[in-house]
């Protein structure tokens, strides 16, 4: 009985597809995959899905390139595991220990974004990944999978509004940095920094991380390419800030405000804090206070308006 409808939705993936265009050719495909219940079990025993849901891949940014743009070679039907495709030996280096389905993903987003894999490799987390280091990211990490939105997008995982979680998703695991002896707290410190602050007060302009360390050319800080290298720093910062230099440019090194390391700084925050809490909290209490004294007055009737 499956073996017929194996063949049934065959034939009618094949009838769907014979007319031209990506987007019948991923209805085609979505005939099985829009099902939440689709599962393959993989050979460890566990199950990975294979559900796609058409609405959010309808809205992606590759929606109309289809399916099979980046799945090359897969018959209609049930079909086999495809081959990675052929890249240059500095980027297959990189999917080489990673399991299928990431390869296959990244190997076809680095078939069509050369420039930006090429750039990639070069990075810190690209020669990780060729060393063999499961942890770093590579492309579906970052951008997602089936449901990759345009940057400015407000969806979208490298929206400069969302940036900061994405690398968050890394950067404050205790468990990966640990491994590493990196600091978990850089998105806090960046989250209590001007730029932080200031982009939650809703400024399009404020940096995030990319803005100061790179996309796809991240490189460690004592990298003398890196971005963020203390000889490169004030260029940095003066892209947006002219005049920048080496002094301004140490201003902020996502390390936590404390007593010790900078005490003015950390005792006005803390008065300025109290000061807030005191004002607003007296303004309460003054409100609360003339509301209950009024009720009183209401009640014994003489409230003179």
């Amino acid at each position: 009985m499956r073996g017929v409808v194996g063949l049934l939705l065959a034939a009618l993936c094949a009838g769907m597809a014979g007319a031209a265009g990506p987007l019948v050719d991923s209805n085609a495909c979505l005939v099985c995959h829009n099902n939440e219940h689709f599962v393959v079990r993989l050979a460890n025993g566990g199950l990975r899905s294979l559900f796609v849901d058409p609405e959010r891949f309808y809205k992606s940014v590759h929606a109309a390139r289809g399916c099979a743009a980046c799945h090359p070679g897969v018959a209609l039907g049930p079909h086999a595991e495809t081959k990675a495709v052929a890249l240059a030996p500095e980027l297959q280096a990189m999917l080489t220990p990673r399991s299928g389905p990431q390869r296959l993903a990244s190997a076809e987003c680095m078939r069509c974004h050369p420039d930006q894999a090429r750039r990639f490799a070069t990075s810190v987390h690209g020669q990780h990944a060729a060393a063999g280091n499961l942890d770093v990211p590579l492309c579906d990490d970052c951008h997602g999978h089936h449901y990759i939105d345009r940057r400015d997008d407000l969806e979208s995982s490298v929206n400069p509004e969302n940036v900061p979680g994405t690398c968050a998703k890394c950067h404050s695991n205790q468990l990966v940095m640990a491994r590493y002896d990196l600091n978990t707290s850089v998105v806090t410190t960046y989250e209590a920094s001007f730029h932080g602050e200031k982009r939650a007060l809703g400024s399009g302009r404020a940096a995030v991380c990319t803005s100061c360390h790179g996309v796809h050319d991240i490189r460690a800080p004592q990298d003398p390419l890196s971005s963020v290298n203390p000889d490169n720093a004030p260029a940095t910062c003066g892209s947006c800030h002219d005049g920048a230099d080496a002094a301004f440019a140490r201003s902020f090194r996502h390390q936590a405000t404390t007593p010790q390391r900078s005490p003015v700084i950390f005792w006005v925050a803390a008065i300025y804090k109290l000061l807030i809490a005191v004002t607003v909290g007296g303004m309460v209490l003054y409100m609360v206070l003339d509301a209950a004294k009024r009720q009183r007055q209401r009640r014994r009737g003489d409230v003179h308006e």
